[in-house]
């Protein structure tokens, strides 16, 4: 679907009632017991058919037929929430999800409570392993989990504290396979911190010195007797070597990131190469782009919330075989 001038299309998953119930007013069926507010969606790059759609409130949802058939592959889980999945590029079938106590809708999840943490599945989704319990992880919430481009064996999370890394995924709940990444800093100093969203972009042309990464962060930033809440988004073009915030002359509420591998697939222009963000600020949800060569800023497109277009939604997804194709999730 394309950010301008589109037509939407709703795909499911969706749970209806299982009675011939039906709106007396429009006389079309009545859906009961949806999954609530959709907080992603993932498409495996291994094979476009196979997506993942979660809800915070509802579970997670396979689909291996281009959505449709789709299965919830939560059900056995402590909490049935879900925060975030991902698909393994380099070993199919493997699936790494936080399973969490709900979520707002703002792209942030609930904490995880004793139940919760990271889970690994082997099998799209049909058995799930416990990778890393909450007292390990040791934080209040997980946003985001992704693996490690440069070493598949190794994911990256997006937690309260900062962004941090777990060096073996076949070695789980092991304290010491837990590394710090990056933790923004500010003169005035932040009484609070929380990684909302990560992603990576591995080129040699682009970043022969480390790989691109572009994050979100809620802080509470210290002003003297003031503590202000924000939102604010870092890249670094050198894995972490260097820092630099971008779209800091946004106020932001939220903001996530999405990157379409075919930006860099043969034959197109890495120069010309950029990566997505989505941005809440007041009532308004924005699609950014950001070049990664040159850090330089465009908006795609603005929409008040409550439109029909994005109604009341905040998490999106870019197509990872064409970039120009943006999925916008609704409630």
């Amino acid at each position: 679907m394309s950010v301008k001038g589109c037509e939407w299309e709703e795909f499911e998953p969706v749970v209806k009632s299982s009675g011939s119930q039906l709106n007396p007013t429009t006389g079309t069926q009545t859906r009961l017991n949806a999954i609530g507010h959709t907080e992603f969606i993932r498409i495996d790059i291994n094979d476009p058919l196979s997506m993942l759609v979660g809800s915070t409130f509802g579970g997670l949802f396979y689909s291996s037929n281009g959505r449709e058939l789709w299965t919830c592959v939560s059900d056995n889980w402590d909490t049935s929430a879900v925060a975030w999945a991902e698909f393994s590029e380099a070993y199919p079938g493997n699936i790494v999800a936080v399973s969490t106590l709900g979520g707002d809708l703002n792209g942030k999840s609930h904490r995880l409570g004793v139940d919760g943490g990271i889970l690994i599945s082997r099998d799209y989704g049909q058995t799930w392993h416990k990778l890393l319990s909450a007292n390990i992880v040791s934080c209040g919430k997980i946003n985001k989990v992704i693996f490690n481009s440069d070493n598949p064996d190794e994911i990256f999370i997006a937690k309260s504290k900062g962004l941090y890394k777990y060096t073996d995924i076949n070695d789980p709940d092991n304290p010491n396979k837990l590394e710090e990444v990056f933790i923004p800093s500010s003169p005035n100093g932040f009484s609070m911190i929380e990684c909302l969203d990560v992603a990576i972009i591995k080129s040699d042309e682009l970043f022969p010195d480390g790989n691109f990464f572009a994050t979100s962060f809620q802080v509470i930033e210290n002003f003297g007797t003031a503590n202000v809440s924000s939102v604010k988004t870092y890249v670094t073009q050198n894995g972490w070597q260097t820092s630099q915030e971008v779209f800091s002359s946004i106020e932001k509420e939220a903001a996530t990131f999405e990157f379409s591998p075919s930006n860099l697939s043969s034959g197109a222009d890495p120069y010309k190469a950029k990566i997505h963000c989505n941005i809440k600020t007041g009532n308004l949800k924005q699609v950014w782009s950001l070049r990664l060569f040159n850090l330089s800023e465009h908006m795609l497109q603005s929409e008040s919330e409550g439109s029909s277009n994005f109604g009341a939604c905040f998490a999106f997804a870019v197509n990872p075989f064409d970039d120009k194709k943006i999925f916008i999730l609704l409630n």
